[in-house]
């Protein structure tokens, strides 16, 4: 698979700044084990008949499935965790696209794993008039792993759109280099990362939203799925000590929904910042979408641990921030439309983003 350059003549005497990062230690290899785990709960999802995903069963070694996999298939608040969180990310992605239909758009993923909605992407959008750059960034035995099950598998894409980079997101230098030469710095750009950020120290997480937004400035939008432990969060407290012992803890980790908020604020023109946790977002979801109800019961009724759902599911948040434009955003938006807003779709007739927490004026 060709990692050519995709440089475009706005980009190309961008001024690169040099960044120092201090090292910390981090067991890569076991960082790496949890991308391997949540492909498996998305195979999961896709046996059960929770998610259509043709695609997932490529990505994992039938042959080592993990011992506690029945513990997964009868665990319904991890499934139904999983299942939010899948349909959530997938439906940010299609409206990016179908929102700005005919224009050139780029998404980034930012520690893709074995992430498989790009190839739903070209599958559906196949005949569809955007110019999109697709780019996943991970560390480079993810990369080729996924770059020889692509090849093996003979899986769709286009070379010219879609290119995977290996890195490691603390290295925020060779990040620089990589949206320098192959991104488009004056369109829409959608970041992604789930739990991604979370591995990286402070300072490197800092590092990287400021080279995002330095880059991309009013074009950015980030859709973020973390956690956000609250001290009085038992099961919040406990996912810490147990990532901790499996040495890949968490090194950023905002405790309010305020930090997280300030972690993306930047000076932009009309940035909008939204949050909300899993757990409103299933609320919100079993009242406006009968669909929903009937889907996310399908193989596990809504069970007896409503409390332990709702501890859990209060720990995790999306965030999505955008700004409203500037000088060179050609695909702005209107900061009072309440149909952009709300987002009326088909498939999540919702305001999915959650409640507007920020607007800078």
């Amino acid at each position: 698979m060709s990692n050519q350059q995709h440089s475009s003549k706005s980009t190309q005497h961008h001024h690169q700044q040099h960044y120092h990062v201090p090292q910390v230690l981090r067991n890569e290899h076991d960082i790496i084990f949890t991308n391997d785990e949540a492909t498996c709960c998305k195979f999961v999802l896709y046996q059960l008949g929770y998610i259509n995903d043709d695609y997932i069963k490529y990505m994992i070694n039938l042959n080592e499935l993990p011992n506690n996999l029945n513990d997964i298939i009868n665990n319904p608040i991890l499934i139904k965790g999983y299942y939010i969180r899948y349909i959530y990310i997938k439906y940010f992605i299609y409206h990016f696209i179908q929102k700005n239909k005919n224009k050139k758009i780029q998404i980034v993923n930012l520690g893709s794993g074995y992430d498989t909605l790009y190839f739903h992407i070209c599958k559906e959008f196949n005949n569809n008039e955007n110019k999109l750059l697709y780019l996943e960034i991970d560390y480079d035995q993810v990369i080729e792993n996924k770059k020889n099950i692509i090849k093996y598998y003979n899986l769709p894409f286009k070379e010219d759109e879609y290119k995977l980079f290996s890195c490691d997101l603390k290295d925020i230098n060779k990040l620089q280099n990589i949206f320098i030469e192959n991104c488009d710095l004056n369109i829409e750009t959608l970041f992604i990362s789930e739990l991604s950020l979370c591995y990286l120290d402070k300072n490197s997480n800092n590092l990287l939203i400021n080279l995002i937004y330095n880059l991309f400035k009013e074009n950015t939008r980030f859709i973020i799925y973390e956690p956000i432990i609250d001290i009085n969060n038992k099961y919040g407290k406990q996912m810490l000590i147990n990532l901790n012992k499996r040495n890949c803890p968490f090194l950023s980790l905002s405790i309010t929904k305020e930090e997280q908020i300030n972690r993306f604020k930047r000076d932009l023109n009309n940035l909008n910042i939204y949050i909300n946790n899993l757990f409103e977002i299933y609320k919100i979801l079993l009242r406006v979408d009968s669909n929903f109800s009937k889907v996310i019961n399908k193989k596990h009724f809504m069970f007896d641990g409503i409390e332990e759902w709702e501890m859990i599911g209060k720990c995790y948040y999306f965030l999505y921030s955008y700004s409203c434009g500037g000088e060179n955003n050609n695909n702005s938006e209107t900061t009072n439309n309440s149909e952009e807003d709300n987002f009326n779709d088909k498939e999540l007739p919702i305001n999915v983003y959650g409640y507007k927490e920020y607007q800078q004026q």
